[in-house]
């Protein structure tokens, strides 16, 4: 069985360890998912999804929705095999 390494195409020209801002998105899930929220605040799109939870309804149970982090990435990856 063979191991998968991932090397960057090219060096980043920023420094990883710096803070930066997160980002925030709530999916819902209704006719498949879609996009109803993006925010750089944590509680308010934990706030966004607690609402739709609330309402209830044939679309409001907690598994029609999701809470993501997005994350940037500073290098591009390719697999080497």
């Amino acid at each position: 069985m063979s191991s998968t390494q991932y090397s960057p195409v090219s060096q980043s020209d920023t420094s990883f360890g710096n803070p930066r801002q997160k980002t925030w998105a709530v999916f819902h899930n209704v006719y498949g998912w879609a996009l109803e929220l993006q925010t750089t605040s944590f509680l308010e799109a934990q706030a966004y999804a607690k609402d739709i939870i609330y309402r209830g309804g044939m679309f409001g149970g907690p598994d029609r929705i999701m809470v993501c982090e997005i994350v940037p990435i500073d290098i591009v990856i390719t697999p080497t095999v």
